[in-house]
């Protein structure tokens, strides 16, 4: 069983998801059983996975989720979690992998990405209250209001888009083997953003001449939140299980896609003259950061600005 050799380590709300679907569609790339296996999660994190880490399996436990790869072939094994830039044990974990890997960094314009966060949590997530608008969001945030107390990931919305500050960790332990792209540049062009990504890590960049490109986890409009969050709850196994013994029988993909045409629909991607405005406002926040970035890896930030 192989250990990966490229992990793409963040950031959330960036076009991860849809980066790793595009590349385990390549015939050269293996990706894990689940995109983001979270193991090197800091103990305490909210997206820590308490049943399965590298604290209670080991290093042998990771290979659990590549198991599936029998293609000797393959020139890229990866996974994706990108909640790993803001850790602090995964730094010297994931370096003591036998696979020296790659770590790849998608970063977003941080405003949009904390605008983005904003409009996932209440909708696909249903953790914060529609009644409150983007304005309500970043004074809550900013004033480090107890609404968002449980919700720390929220609460370090703007904290976590200051990508420096985490960035500069992994480059003084991996270097080069460091590479950061931008969520933009795979935005205005996914084809050519693959074929980069492509040359970069030797694999066939003719694969994607006439890819159809796949977009995932993309955020929805939510017509009823709290329907929401019981479906939600109901998704997860254990409550399945307490509720029907016999949910394995049922198709529960199927059932949630039937959900999925009631309650949700695809999002109006045009933005409020207000929130517009508020994107702007905030802007400044990360100035110093992103300036620290573009000095530090002499990266073109022009289409942030």
């Amino acid at each position: 069983m192989p250990y990966p050799n490229l992990i793409i380590a963040g950031t959330p709300k960036s076009g991860t998801s849809s980066l790793f679907s595009n590349l385990t569609a390549h015939p050269e790339v293996g990706g894990s059983n689940k995109k983001e296996t979270r193991y090197f999660l800091d103990k305490g994190y909210p997206l820590f996975a308490t049943d399965y880490n590298y604290y209670k399996k080991g290093l042998v436990g990771y290979l659990s989720y590549f198991s599936h790869l029998k293609n000797s072939d393959l020139k890229i094994i990866l996974e994706a979690t990108p909640d790993y830039l803001y850790q602090t044990d995964a730094i010297p974990l994931i370096k003591n992998i036998p696979s020296n890997p790659k770590i790849l960094f998608i970063l977003r314009e941080p405003a949009e990405r904390v605008y983005s966060l904003f409009r996932f949590a209440q909708n696909n997530m249903a953790t914060f209250p529609k009644q409150y608008t983007f304005s309500d969001f970043i004074g809550i945030v900013t004033e480090n209001n107890d609404l968002l107390k449980k919700n720390p990931l929220l609460q370090n919305a703007i904290k976590h888009s200051r990508y420096y500050n985490y960035l500069v960790n992994w480059i003084d332990v991996f270097g080069e083997d460091v590479e950061v792209m931008l969520f933009e540049d795979m935005k205005k062009s996914s084809r050519d953003f693959l074929k980069i990504v492509s040359n970069k890590y030797g694999i066939d960049s003719s694969f994607y001449n006439n890819f159809n490109f796949l977009r995932s986890n993309t955020t929805t409009t939510i017509k009823i939140q709290i329907a929401h969050k019981f479906a939600r709850k109901i998704r997860n196994k254990v409550l399945f299980n307490k509720i029907w013994k016999f949910h394995k029988k049922l198709n529960t993909k199927l059932i949630w896609k039937f959900y999925e045409k009631l309650n949700t629909k695809l999002m109006n991607s045009v933005k409020s003259d207000e929130d517009s405005i508020i994107l702007q406002k905030i802007k400044p926040l990360f100035k110093e950061s992103n300036e620290l970035i573009k000095k530090k890896l002499d990266l073109d930030l022009s289409s942030w600005e």
